[in-house]
């Protein structure tokens, strides 16, 4: 069982990372855990000792206590419309979160669907008797309910879901603008408390103007970070920017906008956000090697890069490009993020042939992260997609990977001890 030190022994760490790099399935892939479903793992979100993982149109509480262990079964109402070659494909389980005991599901549609068919969020609450569906939320108009629930997001009895944001467009000229809509409880149901909208927003005449406002979005307590992952920022085209949100009064007002004076050209900054308290993180998938001179060098496509953001004093600042050594084109350093005090998680799920990895980092002081581990399972090797999710609770690290077990997918647990991250 493979262990991952912390920085208090830094020539193990680079044993363990060199061989992680140069010796594919030099630690096994064996301790993966499956409870139903093809790519299990697609989806992770912890809270405690319980995580909502979710695979291809299926969705699972699982219990942390002692190991993993399927706790439900989270099932969407019969007559969801599921069929692709119809253009009706509601994709249950696209996006999942969980705060205490309320779990969401988003069902947006996807493929080149219909309008008349809306996507949705399903509320699921934890009773004396289990755990219950709730609510069935759908978008106030339809005919821009396409994309509803792409993400979704709980935190302290309030549920944001992304309304729009289409990845491709609904009709060769339209783009469906973008909100978050924000409910809270009333009257022992769920009712639309507020809307954050892109108030930049235009009707672009093209396609590469789009700056896929709720690209993704984190929640956390009465802070809302919304992405822009699009956005052209000055000259810079597909920049990104990261727009947070502060609740006063019932009122959601623009807190600040962030955008890393570093951004280049297609890095996309947003396409994956984690939010815990003062501390932001977000993966840039677009980011290219290059050399000296800026120019990008052959193979280096899509190597990633990430961002740590931390609030002080009401001011935001960008305190860290967390970038480890030997990134390579293809790695997707980015691809899932995660946050838990002073620590965060960053995925490259297409690193070492796609067997993937997950980097942990901490911050030591303002300003200062460090390296704090490389994790991906014993003896894994190429296709396992290690790192296409990841959550993080305290000394608790989850991590799916689509690709075990021949798509089936599993999910992968570790933890911080005195000896480093250690796999479960």
């Amino acid at each position: 069982m493979p262990r991952f030190p912390p920085p208090l022994y830094p020539c193990l760490v680079l044993l363990v990372f060199a061989a992680g790099c140069d010796g594919l399935g030099a630690f096994g892939g064996g301790g993966g855990f499956h409870a139903g479903g093809d790519q299990f793992g697609e989806v992770i979100a912890v809270d405690g000792d319980r995580a909502v993982v979710t695979a291809a149109s299926d969705a699972f509480v699982l219990s942390l206590s002692g190991g993993l262990s399927s706790e439900a079964q989270l099932d969407p109402p019969d007559g969801l419309p599921d069929n692709e070659r119809t253009g009706e494909d509601v994709r249950y389980g696209y996006r999942a979160d969980l705060n205490g005991e309320v779990a969401a599901i988003g069902a947006p549609v996807l493929g080149v669907a219909t309008r008349t068919v809306p996507g949705r969020a399903f509320i699921f609450e934890r009773g004396p008797g289990g755990w219950t569906r709730t609510a069935e939320l759908r978008a106030a108009d339809p005919s821009l309910g396409r994309s509803y629930g792409r993400r979704v997001a709980v935190s302290d009895g309030r549920v944001a879901v992304v309304e729009g944001t289409a990845t491709e467009p609904v009709t060769e000229n339209l783009v469906e603008p973008a909100a978050v809509v924000i409910y809270e409880r009333s009257g022992g149901g769920w009712a639309e408390a507020a809307r954050v909208e892109d108030t930049d927003y235009e009707r672009p005449t093209g396609l590469t103007d789009r700056s896929l406002f709720g690209g993704d979005i984190a929640l956390d307590g009465g802070r809302l970070a919304v992405a822009s992952p699009g956005q052209d920022v000055g000259g810079t085209v597909d920049a990104g920017v990261i727009r947070v949100f502060e609740r006063a009064g019932g009122a959601w007002a623009l807190s600040v906008l962030l955008s890393p004076s570093t951004l280049r050209e297609g890095d996309r900054l947003g396409r994956t956000l984690a939010l815990d308290g003062p501390v932001l993180v977000s993966g840039t998938l677009g980011r290219d090697l290059v050399d000296d001179s800026g120019d990008r060098l052959p193979g280096g496509g899509e190597a990633g890069t990430a961002f740590a953001f931390y609030e002080s004093g009401g001011a935001w600042e960008t305190e860290a490009e967390l970038v480890p050594d030997g990134l390579r084109g293809g790695d997707l350093y980015g691809s899932a993020v995660a946050a838990s005090g002073d620590r965060v998680a960053v995925a490259a799920r297409g690193r070492a042939g796609s067997r993937g990895s997950v980097f942990v980092w901490a911050r030591r002081a303002p300003g200062a992260w460090d390296l704090e581990a490389e994790v991906w399972p014993e003896g894994a090797g190429r296709g396992l997609s290690f790192g296409e999710s990841v959550a993080l609770d305290g000394d608790r690290l989850l991590v799916g990977a689509i690709g075990a077990g021949n798509g089936r997918g599993a999910v992968y647990e570790f933890r911080r001890t005195a000896e480093g991250w250690v796999q479960r």
